[in-house]
Formats: C-alpha cells, sequence, structure tokens
C-alpha cells in the first residue's frame, strides 16, 4: 500500500491514473501539478468530478437531505460551490499538459451533475 501525495510525490509506474471527485479540493496550481505529476508515470488520466453550475447544486440541495445526515448534506453542497465550471477544468487541463503532445478528451454529463476527462500522455 502507498502513502503518496498524488501532486508532489514520485508516483510508481502504472498504465492508468484514476482520480475520482478530489480535484475541487485542490487549488489550481495543485490541479496543473497533478496532471503533471501523473503524466510522469501514467500513459493515461482519467479525472471524474463535480461541476460548479447551479443545477446540480439544486437537485443535490433537493434529493440529498431525503437520504444523506445533515452534514453529508453540507458538504455535498460545498463541494459543488468551490468545483470548477466546465470552461475552468478544460482551462487548467489545458496549460498542464502544454508543449507535452499529450491529449484529452473532456466531457460534462448531462444536468452538469459530473465532468470527465480523460488525458492521454
Amino acid at each position: 500500500m502507498f502513502n503518496l501525495d498524488a501532486v508532489r510525490d514520485a508516483l510508481p509506474q502504472a498504465d492508468v491514473g484514476v482520480g475520482v471527485c478530489k480535484v475541487h479540493h485542490l487549488g489550481d496550481e495543485e490541479f496543473v501539478e497533478l496532471i503533471r505529476n501523473v503524466g510522469r508515470t501514467c500513459r493515461r488520466f482519467v479525472i471524474l468530478d463535480l461541476v460548479r453550475h447551479r443545477v446540480p447544486l439544486a437537485l443535490f440541495s433537493t434529493f440529498a437531505p431525503l437520504c444523506l445526515p445533515r452534514l453529508n448534506v453540507l458538504d455535498g453542497s460545498q463541494s459543488i460551490r468551490v468545483a470548477h465550471t466546465p470552461k475552468e477544468f478544460r482551462t487548467l487541463i489545458e496549460c498542464a499538459v502544454m508543449g507535452t503532445g499529450a491529449i484529452f478528451r473532456h466531457g460534462v454529463a448531462p444536468f452538469w451533475i459530473r465532468q470527465m476527462a480523460d488525458i492521454w500522455f
């Protein structure tokens, strides 16, 4: 088992790196550095994260209290509020891979409930 900082530490060789609902916890510079660091040892990096948009916030705020504890609802709402907009997400990825020859696809799910980037180094 590894206990590494994926933004700063040397990572083990892997075919694919996957980040799920983590990048909204990072600052912009850390997000860019995470992509660059993963790219040093992985051929592919898939990132799934939330989208900062009023629709998923409204949906989450309406339905989450029906089945989640109050603390989880507050945390989830705050995560949506600090997530990247699709434009911000794409711009940061473009910055991270600029000049590397890497290519990526970026997509946003219906109702802006999540966004995904598939980066090939």
